[in-house]
C-alpha cells in the first residue's frame, strides 16, 4: 500500500482515491490512547501515525498490562502495584511507532528526515525525543545538511555522532 503525503493540501492518495487528513485528525485526535500518548498532528501528517498503527498500539499496551497483572497476581503484589495498570509509558509507545515507520521506509527524502529530527527536538519527553534525533542521524539517507546542524547542537551526544558521522563519511569518499 502506498501513501503519498501532500502537505500543501493535506490529502493522501490512497490506491488512487483522495481522502483529507482531516477525517484522520478528527478520528486520532479524538481517541482517548492518542491523547494519552501525547502524539501531536505532525505524528499524522509525516504518516507514523495512521488508525492502523494506533490499533496496534492499543493491543500492544493490553498485552502488557495483561501480562503485568499477571506477574503482580503471581507474586502477591497485585494491591501495592495496582496503580501501575493505569498510568501509560507514552515515550514508549511515541517510541515504537517511531521505529515502525523507519523501518518501513528505509529511504526517506531530506525534508521528511529533517522534519523527524524537530519532531524529536519538540518531544515531550527531552530523553526519548533526543534518541529519535540521534537515530535519524546514523541512518544512510540522513542530509549531510542535517549533520552539519547537528554539530552545533546544544546536545553533545548529537554533536558527538554528527561529527563521527561526518568524518566516516568523508573516509568512505
Amino acid at each position: 500500500m502506498k501513501i503519498c503525503i501532500c502537505n500543501d493540501f493535506h490529502q493522501f492518495s490512497l490506491r488512487g482515491e483522495f481522502i483529507l487528513l482531516k477525517l484522520y485528525y478528527n478520528k486520532m485526535e479524538e481517541d482517548d490512547f492518542f491523547k494519552k500518548i501525547n502524539f501531536s498532528k505532525g505524528w499524522i501528517n509525516l504518516g507514523i501515525i495512521t488508525p492502523e498503527v494506533l490499533e496496534v498500539l492499543k493491543r500492544i499496551n493490553q498485552q502488557e498490562i495483561e501480562e503485568l497483572k499477571e506477574e503482580y497476581i503471581k507474586d502477591g503484589t497485585i494491591e501495592e502495584y495496582s496503580w501501575r495498570f493505569s498510568r501509560i509509558d507514552d515515550e514508549h509507545h511515541r517510541w515504537r511507532a517511531f521505529t515502525i515507520f523507519l523501518d518501513k521506509n528505509k529511504k526517506l527524502p531530506p525534508e521528511t528526515i529533517k522534519a523527524l529530527y524537530e519532531l524529536g527536538k519538540n518531544d515531550p519527553d527531552v530523553m526519548m525525543g533526543g534518541a529519535m534525533m540521534q537515530k535519524l542521524l546514523w541512518r544512510a539517507d540522513c542530509p549531510s545538511e542535517l549533520l552539519e546542524i547537528s554539530l552545533q547542537s546544544d546536545r553533545q551526544f548529537l554533536a558527538k555522532d554528527a561529527n563521527k558521522i561526518i568524518e566516516r563519511r568523508k573516509e568512505r569518499c
